[in-house]
């Protein structure tokens, strides 16, 4: 008498159809399942795709950029339109500003003074940022942010870490519009509001995009490398 050949299960393509949703068909599978303790939950959870954690760290920053021009744009607005238009004492109309008076409009010079620094700032700042938490995460001193579990890799630890260089950048400009802003509210003066519309225009061009965090991630991937290579 032959013995009946077992039917061959596809353990892989059972295993894959169960973590994407779909239900497995194999009694392997069940074994599977049960000796690794894998549930639905837990499958949606370790095998978070790099991409979800990009759009994650996409719209975290997206928010924290949103929070920056609306407190700009409503100050701005203030400024302009509460804020009496003459508030230097016995003054009746706001002086002429020049670069080379500073006695008169100390706060416009020192506010185009600031910005002339801090916009190359904002262009370097991101970078030593940058270097430094990726060198960090090459010598293992990674903290993962919270609620985030399991194995995240290189590439998604590095999607995280897209914040803190962003942030970086976007804050100095912030700031240096904040400067130019309270300039124009108390010197009156065209050039300071000029300034600060043009700093909050800065502050709105980096406005993240997903192909931007992708070419950031993928880049300092290439730098961990490196930097893992040369004992950094």
């Amino acid at each position: 008498m032959v013995a009946r050949e077992k039917p061959r299960v596809n353990v892989v393509s059972d295993v894959l159809n169960f973590t994407s949703g779909g239900e497995p068909d194999g009694p392997d599978v069940h074994e599977f399942r049960q000796s690794t303790f894998l549930s639905p939950g837990a499958a949606s959870m370790t095998l978070l795709d790099d991409e979800s954690r990009q759009i994650q760290v996409l719209k975290t920053c997206r928010l924290i950029l949103a929070a920056l021009v609306i407190q700009l744009v409503s100050f701005l607005f203030i400024a302009v339109f509460f804020i009496p238009e003459h508030v230097i004492p016995g003054a009746t109309e706001p002086p002429p500003f020049s670069l080379t008076s500073s006695r008169d409009l100390p706060l416009t010079r020192n506010s185009l003074l600031f910005a002339l620094f801090i916009v190359p700032a904002s262009l370097l700042l991101p970078r030593i940022v940058a270097t430094s938490v990726r060198r960090a995460l090459a010598r293992g001193q990674w903290a993962p942010p919270p609620g985030v579990q399991g194995d995240l890799g290189d590439y998604g630890k590095l999607a995280y870490l897209y914040q803190i260089p962003f942030i970086t950048g976007t804050a100095v400009i912030a700031g240096a519009a904040f400067v130019s802003l309270i300039a124009y509210m108390v010197e009156r003066q065209s050039i300071a509001l000029a300034l600060t519309i043009l700093l909050i225009g800065l502050v709105a061009a980096e406005f993240p995009t997903l192909g931007r965090v992708i070419s950031w991630t993928e880049s300092q991937q290439d730098l961990l490398s490196q930097d893992r290579y040369s004992g950094i």
